[in-house]
């Protein structure tokens, strides 16, 4: 009940409304990131892919859960094909570029981390 309440109001504040689907309320929460004034905004990689499954759950013993030992469900290699990943990275970015060095501290490299395009 408490993580449900924690959703609606993080979904009331990025998404301006109810309860929205997973994928819908992470695209509007890397963008209100995005604008923040933070001067980085690292998303958790497995976030990006709506990973289920937590890597680690806070509060539990490595008797309960074995935490931080479960591998990713993906390769790393995988992230840069699959096209909702890129997608969100790209909003992500878009959304630091709008909001301008002024904000966030700006800086020339994107949200992958290069520096833009090699020529």
């Amino acid at each position: 009940a408490a993580r449900r309440q924690d959703v609606e109001r993080l979904t009331e504040v990025v998404a301006g409304g109810p309860v929205v689907p997973p994928g819908p309320l992470l695209d509007a929460l890397l963008e209100w990131l995005g604008r923040s004034e933070s001067p980085l905004v690292l998303p958790w990689v497995e976030d990006l892919w709506l990973e289920e499954e937590p890597v680690n759950v806070p509060g539990t013993r490595s008797d309960e859960r074995p935490n931080w030992q479960r591998p990713m469900a993906r390769l790393l290699d995988e992230l840069t094909t699959d096209p909702d990943v890129l997608r969100r990275l790209r909003r992500l970015e878009e959304a630091r570029r709008r909001a301008g060095p002024t904000t966030h501290g700006g800086s020339s490299s994107d949200a992958t981390g290069s520096a833009g395009p090699r020529r």
